[in-house]
């Protein structure tokens, strides 16, 4: 009986680690999308969403992913990174970027200098997931079957699809007008792209795509 409550408690944490990457997965997923749904248009970037109708959904949606990846835990090294991801996420609600408006006052531009430190620390660290905390196998020895390795591309793919939209946003924030920006969206572009790589990745991690397919039986044989 101890025995059949420990096979119990294990397989209740490893579900409840699958539905944490489920929900982290869906808000990353859903956010671009329900922003400019709910905004009726688009803004300069995902987080310019914080001075319109859809401030709560972004700040939400910030505090939720945070709260989710504080309480995830799953080893070390992710117990730890996924901590430092959810401080960051909660860190990007509470400071907001800079308002888009002539002469900003200066503390707003501090506060804002600090979200964009936040904001591509943590987009970065949730590439660093991608690229090498998700591509590790969780049974011992390690075992690749065929999903596993469409896994880890897909995953490779996601972090790197991360790491573009960060560097891309970044250059179009800093190298381009304001007009420019008001016009096209890159930055809201390359961050959107960032998030649902990320929410993508979480998704695929919690199982709800391309989980591995169960073991089938042996073929039977027949006495002669």
């Amino acid at each position: 009986m101890a025995g059949y409550s420990g096979d119990i408690g294990e397989q209740n944490a490893l579900t409840s680690y699958r539905d944490l990457r489920r929900g982290i997965g869906i808000l990353g997923l859903v956010l671009p999308f329900a922003l400019v749904i709910g905004n009726h248009g688009l803004e300069r970037s995902i987080s310019a969403y914080y001075y319109t109708d859809m401030r709560n959904w972004f700040v939400g949606t910030m505090w939720a992913t945070g709260f989710f990846l504080i309480f995830y835990r799953y080893g070390k090294p992710d117990t730890v990174l996924s901590s430092v991801a959810g401080v960051l996420a909660i860190l990007v609600a509470l400071f907001p970027t800079t308002p888009e408006e002539l002469n900003p006052p200066t503390h707003q531009v501090v506060i804002g200098a600090f979200h964009l430190a936040f904001a591509g620390s943590f987009l970065l660290l949730l590439a660093y997931f991608c690229l090498f905390l998700f591509t590790r196998s969780d049974v011992s020895p390690p075992e690749m079957t065929s999903r596993k390795k469409l896994r880890n591309r897909i995953y490779r793919g996601c972090g790197v699809a991360i790491v573009v939209g960060v560097v891309v946003a970044a250059l179009f924030e800093w190298l381009t007008s304001n007009a420019f920006r008001d016009a096209w969206h890159p930055v809201f572009w390359g961050e959107a792209v960032a998030v649902v790589a990320f929410g993508t990745a979480w998704l695929i991690k919690g199982e709800t795509l391309f989980a591995d397919r169960p073991a089938e039986p042996p073929p039977l044989r027949l006495a002669v």
